[in-house]
């Protein structure tokens, strides 16, 4: 939210980032949560879950990501989904 001013908004942005940053260098530490909230209890099941919603991407779109979400964006339109 913009109302909230630069310096939360950056400072929010630095946590989240560490906190990616660190779940990336220690997965094990999450495991009893993911297990927890898991629809599916097998370790190699939740491993690829996990793999597919946080990547590189988790961290930055990057030019690659950033063309992905104007396709994906460019498709719907085409679809008559978003205008």
């Amino acid at each position: 939210r913009r109302n909230l001013g630069k310096e939360v908004i950056s400072g929010f942005e630095q946590r989240l980032q560490e906190s990616i940053e660190w779940a990336f260098e220690k997965p094990s530490a999450t495991e009893s949560y993911v297990r927890e909230h898991a629809q599916e209890l097998d370790n190699r099941v939740m491993e690829e879950h996990i793999k597919t919603y946080v990547n590189q991407f988790t961290l930055g779109l990057g030019d690659e990501g950033r063309a992905a979400v104007a396709e994906l964006e460019r498709r719907a339109v085409e679809a008559g989904v978003i205008q």
